[in-house]
């Protein structure tokens, strides 16, 4: 609406000033007009006197003469010569008149008598008669230089005052517009761009101050907005954003990046990255007990990504680009909330996106290899299944553990890929040996990511490659970990309800390596329980984890699952899962995961 009335206002203005401009135009041709006819009322007078003198009369003269005078008298006439309002122009020319008057008498005296007297008394007149005219012309003159003045100067003035009003609207849309492109509208304080253009100036101005460049956010934000509502959730980042706003200094720089990310270019000084988030973590949190309308009970937590300045000079989107990179890292690792940048991290970067780059190509050359670990029978020693594993043979990267490239994998969904490949190649290669050489118990466990799981073709994808091979359901066991049901529980759920319908068993991973559900274990229709490796570790510090383990194990059997346990190196570990009634064995002391060919010639399969 704003914007609207600008442009009429702008409309008006220029309206205003080229109206004027014609105005001024138009009463200059008017006066120029005034004072041209008086000019040749001037000369046409001195003419007609001669033509007299010499014995030519000129009626045709003087009745044109009278014609101009009684035109510049009343404004109306053939010539269109406006009528002047001057006051000093219109005396002389009424004087001029009076004498126009008494010249053409004594024309006709002249004509009359033809005498010396009479001719010299029209000498004489015409010469007055010349004399007042030229003053009527300067009386024109006049009055049309002070109008052309006076319109200038009204001109000019009109002309000030327009361009002095639209730089002043200009001025004030700029402001607007730098608003709206340098603030953020939620806090108020400085968004993206205007960080980058404020941090140059003020490392520019500051070289001899130790910055950091940190980015933070607050870990789990949804949670808030969906627990507390979407006012409190930007009540808090409001809270946050003003705290910051007034306690910093004038060389420090606070901005609101998007949603609950924000970045900092505060003093460093001498402290580590840890002392550097402890004292923002403490500004944080006193930003949010000020917030007194906020009522959150929960306890907030943040990651935090820091660049250390070293170099001034270095490109601001740079240095963006290395804290939010930090970030990133720290909120892909949950028990390491901070994150600086350093050439490591960069490197580990640049070899991520090298492997991202060559994973596609990787899939189609089979360079992912299927290794197999078997799983033992702990009471009588007997290797009854295996779990499936993979390992990458890259010709340019070489040998790749999977903890190199599968957490990767589940950060860009790729996991998804080769999740159904690797169920390819074990039902291919299985089904070959899996009547002949195999017990009715054996099965092979494929771990299968919750990327993999949230797949809205799984179940069908799922089922096509089993069907294809026409493998039993019963040989395959379906590895999932407590991840896998976070955000969508009822979902996965469902799934692996299905699957269990048609006779593929179940197991949960890695338990006890997180925050392990009881309810979860009641919900989910497992059939094997994979104890987490670091519960048999613990279990050689004391009675206490002994009991805990064993109670795991008497836990699983009453849900009527069989109980794997990881992470067996030891003949004393062994003794152990023997003596607390562990069903089966999975580690290093058995065997090491070996390619598929191998496993066959281990177990005598080919």
């Amino acid at each position: 609406m704003r914007k609207h009335k600008n442009t009429i206002l702008f409309v008006i203005s220029w309206g205003l000033f080229i109206g004027l401009l014609l105005f001024s135009i138009i009463r200059l041709q008017q006066d120029s007009k005034i004072v041209n006819y008086t000019g040749i009322v001037r000369g046409g007078t001195q003419r007609l006197v001669k033509l007299e003198l010499s014995g030519q009369p000129n009626d045709p003269l003087i009745e044109s003469l009278d014609q101009i005078l009684e035109e510049l008298h009343t404004g109306n006439g053939p010539h269109h010569i406006s009528k002047s309002h001057d006051l000093a122009f219109t005396e002389k020319l009424q004087d001029l008149s009076a004498m126009w008057k008494d010249l053409k008498r004594d024309i006709e005296a002249v004509r009359s008598t033809g005498g010396a007297l009479e001719r010299a008394a029209l000498l004489q007149k015409s010469e007055a008669y010349f004399t007042l005219a030229n003053e009527t012309v300067f009386a024109a003159e006049q009055s049309s230089e002070y109008k052309l003045t006076f319109s200038l100067l009204l001109t000019a003035l009109l002309t000030f005052v327009v361009f002095y009003g639209l730089m002043h609207l200009n001025k004030r849309q700029n402001a607007k517009l730098n608003r709206l492109l340098y603030t953020d509208p939620l806090t108020g304080i400085a968004n993206q761009s205007a960080f980058a253009d404020r941090a140059l100036y003020l490392l520019r101005d500051n070289p001899s101050i130790s910055y950091a460049l940190v980015y933070f956010d607050i870990n789990n934000f949804k949670y808030v907005n969906d627990a507390y509502g979407y006012e409190t959730g930007d009540a808090l980042l409001q809270a946050i954003a003003q705290y910051f706003d007034r306690h910093l200094s004038k060389s420090e720089l606070c901005a609101r990046i998007n949603a609950d990310h924000f970045a900092l270019l505060t003093f460093n000084g001498e402290e580590r990255d840890i002392s550097l988030t402890k004292r923002i973590r403490v500004c944080i949190d006193q930003a949010v007990s000020d917030g007194i309308e906020l009522n959150i009970a929960d306890s907030l937590s943040y990651s935090f990504g820091i660049y250390q300045i070293v170099d001034h000079a270095e490109p601001v989107n740079s240095m963006m680009d290395k804290a939010n990179i930090a970030l990133k890292q720290a909120k892909n690792h949950e028990e390491m909330r901070t994150v600086s940048y350093n050439d490591a991290l960069f490197a580990k970067l640049q070899r991520e996106r090298q492997i991202e780059a060559r994973m596609q190509s990787a899939l189609q050359n089979a360079e992912f290899l299927v290794y197999l670990q078997p799983k033992v029978e702990i009471s009588t020693n007997t290797m009854i299944g295996a779990e499936s594993l993979v390992r990458w043979v890259s010709p340019e990267f070489g040998f790749l553990p999977p903890d190199e490239f599968i957490p990767l994998f589940e950060k860009n969904g790729f996991i998804a890929q080769l999740d159904f490949y690797v169920l390819d190649r074990v039902c291919r290669k299985m089904r070959q040996v899996i009547d002949d050489r195999l017990s009715d118990s054996f099965s092979i466990s494929i771990n299968l990511s919750r990327v993999t799981l949230y797949q809205d073709d799984f179940f069908e994808r799922f089922t096509r490659i089993v069907e294809r091979y026409k493998m039993p359901p019963s040989r395959i066991e379906l590895e999932v970990t407590e991840s896998a049901f976070i955000g969508n529980q009822e979902g996965i759920l469902s799934v692996l309800e299905r699957l269990k319908g048609m006779g593929f068993l179940i197991a949960m991973d890695d338990f006890g390596s997180g925050y392990s559900s009881l309810n979860l274990l009641k919900l989910l229709p497992i059939d094997v329980l994979k104890i987490d490796k670091q519960f048999l570790r613990e279990s050689s510090k004391g009675d206490r984890s002994y009991r805990i383990i064993k109670c795991v194990i008497e836990m699983a059997k009453a849900l009527d699952a069989q109980v794997v346990c990881e992470g067996v190196e030891t003949k004393e570990q062994v003794d152990f899962l023997a003596q607390i009634n562990c069903d089966i064995g999975q580690g290093y002391y058995f065997a090491r995961p070996m390619a598929i060919a191998d496993f066959e010639v281990a177990y005598n399969l080919h």
